[in-house]
């Protein structure tokens, strides 16, 4: 694991990277201020700094700037040393965010670089992240009648299961809406929590010790109403999705995301552990990424059973989440000394927005267009490159033009190390276009 060998090299299949991130901020400094880490194995490295500049137009929070995170660890692959890398700006924007007292960012990891420890130049990582939202959703005729349904099923029900009902709605967006899988697993079971008597007085209405085929319950047992609404919910999706119109792309999507065997007493004990700080932050948020979708799927379905049949919603989708979208590489072929440490990095990924093509007018997305720099004086010393890109699930984000999109891996699927092709100077990676929503 990275976080166990971060003072020295501990294998020969380790080697050292240097991660360079940006942590989103509130701040409006007056100057440039860099500042060493001073404990550094606190944060699971071997060293870093990082730089607090004056105002970035690209900042992802408009009118502020964003904090350079620069990081030095060992790891044994390219992908530990992504996620680690992400682990340790995740600690670190939670600091800022503490301390500045402003809404917890997500980390983005800019580039990454494998170094030897005669400081031999191995391999460059540049990352590009779309800009939020990341839904691109279609209203259409169909999707309009749908959601006055949705709107006009809040009126028609009894006043007291309206306020339990917008109690769930409420903490249903916030499960769906923020990139930390901790907060958003607690107010998925919050949501439930809040209509879990609802739910039982419909699924149950001769009481919760009738039996229930759903529930599989003991006729005469004694159970808690709130936690026997929520089991029948559980029960009920674990057996299939609650709406036959349903396509069977998100019929397939739906039985991969729910896990079967997940009780509702299990995930009340993950809250628990959560809320009341049982564990260690990092697998509680491990557990919390597997399965919150469980808990958001039974949070939807008990809304929408609540509302009636006429009531429908979107699926809610699995990848909201901040992480790159795209990465370019190049690997060298040694004997090439560079600090990128110290700020020498060989190469550089620029970006720019380009209006769309006639037939893509009166869509929602624009041209992103990529240009890969290389050094001139490291271009003779790289030997492969390679091109990555990762799709979202479908209902949030494609790129049409692309044929072999379903090919694509996602960010969570990603390979250990890129698809290296050998690498020509007469075509290098400089002209690459993927569409961005504006």
């Amino acid at each position: 694991m990275c976080d166990e060998g971060y003072t020295v090299l501990t294998g020969i299949s380790e080697q050292i990277y240097v991660a360079e991130l940006t942590i989103p901020s509130c701040f409006y400094p007056s100057g440039e201020t860099r500042r060493p880490i001073s404990d550094p194995k606190g944060f699971g490295i071997s060293k870093g700094y990082y730089i607090v500049r004056t105002e970035d137009n690209s900042s992802a929070v408009g009118g502020y700037t964003d904090i350079v995170l620069v990081v030095e660890f060992v790891c044994p692959g390219l992908r530990e040393a992504e996620d680690h890398a992400l682990k340790v700006g995740q600690v670190f924007s939670s600091l800022v965010s503490a301390y500045g007292a402003y809404p917890l960012q997500s980390p983005r990891l800019q580039r990454l670089a494998t170094t030897d420890i005669a400081e031999n130049l191995i391999s460059e990582h540049h990352y590009w992240h779309r800009q939020e939202p990341y839904m691109l959703s279609a209203f259409d005729q169909t999707v309009d009648h749908q959601f006055q349904q949705y709107i006009q099923s809040i009126s028609s029900i009894d006043e007291k299961v309206q306020r339990q009902l917008q109690s769930a709605i409420h903490w249903y967006g916030i499960s769906i809406s923020t990139d930390e899988p901790t907060v958003s697993y607690v107010a998925a079971w919050t949501g439930l929590e809040c209509i879990g008597t609802v739910l039982d007085s419909i699924a149950h209405p001769n009481g919760p010790r009738a039996r229930c085929e759903t529930c599989n319950d003991k006729p005469g047992e004694k159970r808690n109403r709130k936690m026997a609404g929520i089991q029948h919910i559980f029960n009920g999706i674990s057996k299939g999705p609650l709406s036959a119109s349903l396509s069977e792309e998100l019929k397939e999507r739906l039985s991969r995301e729910l896990r079967r065997c997940f009780s509702p007493d299990e995930a009340h004990r993950l809250r628990s552990q959560i809320v009341h700080g049982l564990e260690g932050l990092e697998p509680l948020r491990e557990h919390s990424a597997n399965l919150r979708l469980h808990v958001i799927h039974a949070l939807n379905a008990s809304i929408q059973t609540i509302m009636g049949v006429q009531a429908k919603s979107w699926l809610p989708g699995s990848d909201y989440g901040v992480h790159p979208d795209a990465r370019y590489s190049l690997r060298f072929k040694g004997e090439l000394k560079s600090s990128p440490y110290q700020g020498e990095w060989q190469s550089a990924l620029h970006g720019k927005v380009t209006a769309g093509s006639e037939s893509e007018k009166e869509s929602p997305q624009r041209v992103q267009e990529f240009e890969f720099e290389i050094r001139a004086t490291a271009a003779g010393y790289v030997e492969f490159s390679g091109e990555d890109v990762y799709k979202r699930d479908d209902d949030i984000f494609r790129i049409p033009p692309d044929p072999d999109w379903n090919e694509h891996l996602s960010w969570f699927e990603r390979l250990s190390e890129p698809e290296w092709k050998e690498f020509i100077p007469s075509d290098p990676l400089d002209s690459r276009s993927r569409p961005k929503n504006n």
